[in-house]
C-alpha cells in the first residue's frame, strides 16, 4: 500500500514538475527595444515626448500588468497590454520639464506577468538647457529688525548661445524696502555671470512679502522673478539669530 502511494506521488510530482517547465517554457518575456535608457539629450524647457517600443521575446502571451512612474510629471500610455510571442507594442512617455533646469532623470517601471521578467525598469534622462540661470531663485531674511539692512546675493548666469540684457531690477507688493546694486541696463555675454547685491530693510513686524523682477532680453525667459521670505521683528526685540541666503 505504502509503495502505491509512494509510486503515485512520485508520479503526480514529475507531473507537476513538467507542467511548471512547460509553463516556463511558454511563458512570455519582456525587451525593450534599443535598451533601457532613453537620452532626449540638450533640450529646451518643455513637456518632453517620446515612445518606447516593447516586445515579447517569449514563447508564450504576455500581458503588461501596469507601468509605474517615478514622479507626476511623468505620463506612460501603454497602447496594447497583451503581446503575443514576438509582438510589439508602443509606450507612450510624457514627462513634464518646463520648470526644470540642468540634467534630470525619471524613472518607470513596467509590470509584467512573465516570471523572467516580472518588472523592467527603464531610465529617462535629458538636460534642460535656458537661456538665464539664476541662483537662488529667492530673497530671504530671518528674524529681520524693523529699520535694520541686510545684503544677500543673486547670481544671474547667460546659460544661452547669445548676449543677453538685463534691466535694472524692480519690486512690487513688498512689505520691506528693497534696493540693488543693479541701476541700469547690463549685457551679459553667453557664459558670463552677475552677481546681483539685494539689500533689505523690513517695514513691518510679520512674515515679509514681495516680488522682485528683473526683466531681459530672452524670448524663452522675459522676465526673472524673485519671491522675497522671511520674517521681520521688532527693532527692539532680544537679539537673534538673523541669517539671509
Amino acid at each position: 500500500m505504502n509503495t502505491k502511494k509512494t509510486i503515485l506521488a512520485f508520479a503526480i510530482g514529475i507531473f507537476m514538475a513538467g507542467a511548471v517547465a512547460a509553463q516556463a517554457q511558454s511563458a512570455g518575456k519582456l525587451e525593450v527595444i534599443g535598451g533601457n535608457t532613453f537620452d532626449w539629450g540638450n533640450v529646451k524647457p518643455a513637456t518632453l515626448t517620446t515612445t518606447l517600443k516593447v516586445k515579447n521575446i517569449g514563447s508564450g502571451p504576455l500581458t503588461i500588468k501596469e507601468v509605474k512612474k517615478s514622479c507626476g510629471c511623468t505620463t506612460p500610455t501603454v497602447a496594447k497590454n497583451i503581446l503575443e510571442p514576438g509582438e510589439t507594442t508602443d509606450i507612450g512617455i510624457s514627462v513634464t520639464a518646463s520648470t526644470s533646469t540642468g540634467h534630470i532623470q525619471k524613472n518607470i517601471t513596467i509590470i509584467t506577468d512573465g516570471p523572467e521578467t516580472p518588472s523592467v525598469a527603464v531610465t529617462l534622462k535629458a538636460n534642460i538647457l535656458r537661456d538665464v540661470t539664476v541662483f537662488p531663485s529667492w530673497v530671504q531674511v530671518l528674524n529681520g529688525k524693523i529699520g535694520d539692512a541686510s545684503t544677500s546675493t543673486v547670481k544671474v548666469t547667460n546659460s544661452g548661445t547669445a548676449p543677453l540684457t538685463l534691466q535694472a531690477p524692480t519690486n512690487a507688493n513688498a512689505n520691506a524696502d528693497i534696493s540693488f546694486d543693479l541701476s541700469s541696463e547690463l549685457t551679459l555675454k553667453p557664459g558670463e555671470s552677475r552677481d546681483i547685491a539685494v539689500t533689505v530693510k523690513p517695514t513691518e513686524v510679520g512674515n515679509l512679502r514681495g516680488a522682485i523682477t528683473i526683466k531681459t532680453s530672452s524670448m524663452e525667459q522675459p522676465e526673472i522673478r524673485l519671491e522675497l521670505a522671511g520674517n521681520a521683528v521688532a527693532a527692539d526685540a532680544a537679539p537673534a539669530n538673523k541669517n539671509m541666503r
